[in-house]
């Protein structure tokens, strides 16, 4: 499946993966909740609000991809898998824009 936004209400949007590697995140999120929050993803280490930018994702990539927490792991993870979740722009949309 592409990456996309799932719809909370026609105003906003919820981001349910990490946009920059794809990681499930157990939720749905308002972009700007996400971006204010400054949580630290599981996978990529990105710390949304600040290092949520493609320079992250892709030093993280070139560094191996390893995941920041380990333990968070799934048993049959998969980087390509993942990665078809992951919309490393996101940052750049406002919700009019988000398709």
């Amino acid at each position: 499946m592409a990456w996309q936004y799932e719809p909370r209400d026609p105003a906003k949007r919820a981001v349910c993966h990490c946009p920059l590697c794809g990681y499930d995140l157990g939720g749905e999120y308002h972009y700007l909740d996400l971006k204010q929050g400054y949580e630290i993803c599981d996978c990529c280490g990105c710390e949304y609000g600040y290092t949520d930018t493609r320079a992250h994702r892709e030093a993280w990539l070139a560094g191996g991809a390893k995941w920041r927490n380990p333990k968070a792991r799934p048993a049959d993870w998969s980087l390509d898998e993942q990665l078809k979740n992951a919309n490393p722009d996101w940052w750049r949309y406002t919700p009019a824009e988000l398709p």
